[in-house]
């Protein structure tokens, strides 16, 4: 009988807690983690069906075991910003793992969902890396495109980690799913926080059998529909068309595209990010940090010396040190 063997290891190797061997373990862990300490899974045969668990704040995850033993390094500093705040915090921890069942492994599923990736020989599938990584910053490290996170319009810290490009035309990610796989759809989703999205506008995907699809992320001019009445027009009807292309039925024809307002001017934006990452104490002021890209800038700053003052609460009260409800007028007015 296949038996699953779990421990909690420090930075040294020591066992600081491991569970009898079973087809379905758990550890309940009363302390607080420390850096370097690692989640160790061992099975007697690799090649294994396994669903892990190894935050209770997590979802847990159905993953292809190749390695007798595999490990999860517990994030901390950096690598901690693409979790939830509330994941791997405290003193109480619970980590699960069993043997999948023959119906989940045979079940419809998401077969690119792994939370628990990390960068390296991990031993455990689905794996995603990539030939860039923007600045090599967590934030943007391939694992996040598997993560199960869907939330878009901004980019940085938690929710809104993203696997990143750095406008490379040559970028490329590989999912690694460690064996042959049927799949019958394939979903992208992409960041939209605009300008950042303006980049992407084309993807191929290509499978180790040869085969290549091609998907144009933003649409195509080739294709044009009527707003009133769905009905599809080629390009040509465009082109001939004189002043706005209208249908036969009076509705408006679009090109079947994503449309943007225009763009914020890229010098004073990428001046606003480099002031932003070099300044020592931040106030973000008059502004609620809910409309983008200008609130999606916060993500940019790395110091410890955050002031926000606003009437109502923002989405970041909590990172920083300090909040002033108040109008701004009169807050600056006393100084």
């Amino acid at each position: 009988m296949e038996l699953i063997k779990l421990k909690l290891l420090d930075t040294d190797g020591m066992t600081l807690l491991t569970a009898p061997a079973a087809e379905q373990v758990s550890l309940v862990y009363m302390n607080a983690y420390k850096p370097g300490d690692r989640v160790s899974l061992e099975i007697g045969t690799p090649g294994q069906y396994v669903v892990i668990q190894f935050e209770d704040t997590m979802a847990p995850a159905l993953v292809y075991v190749v390695k007798r033993e595999i490990n999860f390094h517990i994030p901390f500093g950096e690598q901690a910003i693409t979790y939830s705040p509330k994941s791997f915090a405290g003193a109480c921890h619970i980590i699960r793992a069993r043997f999948a069942t023959p119906e989940e492994i045979a079940a419809r599923r998401n077969l690119a969902y792994n939370p628990y990736d990390e960068h390296g020989d991990t031993g455990f599938f689905p794996h995603a890396h990539a030939n860039v990584e923007t600045r090599g910053e967590a934030v943007f490290a391939a694992r996040n495109a598997i993560d199960g996170i869907y939330e878009n319009d901004a980019h940085g810290i938690w929710p809104y980690q993203s696997w990143g490009i750095n406008r490379d035309p040559n970028a490329a990610l590989t999912l690694d799913f460690g064996r042959p796989v049927t799949i019958d759809e394939l979903r992208l989703t992409l960041r939209a926080d605009f300008p950042h999205d303006a980049w992407w506008t084309l993807a191929t995907v290509e499978f180790d059998d040869g085969s290549r699809e091609v998907l144009e992320l933003h649409g195509s001019v080739l294709r044009n529909y009527c707003e009133k009445c769905g009905k599809f027009y080629g390009l040509e009807t465009i082109l001939h068309s004189e002043g706005v292309p209208r249908c036969s039925c009076g509705g408006t024809v679009k090109p079947d595209v994503v449309l943007y307002e225009e763009a914020l001017d890229e010098k004073t934006l990428a001046g606003a990010i480099s002031a932003i990452r070099q300044a020592d104490v931040l106030i973000v002021g008059g502004t609620s940090l809910t409309v983008y890209p200008a609130a999606g800038l916060l993500g940019y700053y790395r110091g410890d010396r955050l002031a926000l003052i606003n009437r109502d609460e923002t989405p970041y009260d909590d990172m920083a040190g300090l909040v002033l409800h108040a109008s701004l007028g009169d807050v600056f007015s006393q100084l």
